[in-house]
């Protein structure tokens, strides 16, 4: 399932849909574990999550898969957007599921619904960036009071064109940072991570928030990275690097 252009009609038709799967599968987990990691990677997730974001009256910037963060354009988009539904920032702090339907987008939708039918004592940690404060923002936005810990990388957080910190600080959400740092190691592709690509991927922060549980440090996560790394460029899959 894909969203539609939220700049000429309603982002999320099958929103409701999705919603109720989710949350029967989140009711049919037995049994159910001590916490419950969730990991997202949704192209252009990040303009779909300031849209979101501002309709529910929040005003920081999203953070970008490049170096470069296309504000302009994420900001041209809401206020096609808005333009369209006839929307001031915040106008839907108020109903949430409107705010959705009308400008998010199937992981928002499908996540949170999951969440929300899960048990209390059940820990919840969201893997992500500023997609996953979206998220954060719209259980907020939907009456709960406890919201899950959010985990991501230091590449995020020190995203200077991103609100990530004063945006988790304004929400009252708990977050944990990876401190992951490849600026040493012999690999472009992973050096590329200090030049601002990428920032998160699918789920980084949480995965190495689990490893530390079980004992693992930062230094070996490293080291294991450009090991496996290392293999695939032996195997002659090293990904495109970036110009």
């Amino acid at each position: 399932s894909f969203s539609g252009d939220p700049r000429w009609g309603p982002a999320l038709p099958q929103g409701e849909r999705i919603r109720e799967d989710a949350a029967a599968l989140a009711r049919h987990i037995k049994p159910l574990p001590r916490f419950i990691m969730i990991a997202e990677s949704i192209p252009g997730g990040t303009t779909t999550a300031l849209l979101l974001l501002r309709a529910l009256g929040y005003r920081e910037m999203v953070s970008s898969a490049g170096p470069e963060n296309p504000v302009s354009l994420k900001e041209a988009i809401w206020q096609e957007s808005a333009r369209r539904l006839g929307l001031g920032i915040g106008d839907l702090a108020r109903d949430p599921i409107r705010a959705l339907l009308e400008l998010g987008d199937p992981m928002q939708a499908a996540v949170s619904a999951f969440v929300q039918a899960l048990p209390e004592d059940v820990e919840i940690i969201l893997a992500g960036g500023t997609q996953m404060l979206a998220v954060a923002a719209l259980l907020k936005a939907l009456g709960m009071r406890k919201l899950p810990l959010v985990a991501t990388t230091r590449y995020v957080y020190q995203d200077a064109s991103s609100g990530f910190t004063k945006l988790a600080e304004v929400l009252g959400v708990k977050t944990w940072i990876a401190q992951l740092d490849f600026s040493h190691s012999p690999h472009p592709g992973l050096r590329d991570y200090e030049r601002g690509y990428i920032k998160e991927g699918a789920g980084a922060g949480g995965s190495a928030l689990y490893a530390e549980r079980e004992g693992v440090p930062i230094e070996r996560i490293i080291e294991k990275t450009n090991e496996l790394y290392c293999g695939m460029m032996a195997a002659g899959t090293e990904p495109p690097h970036p110009v």
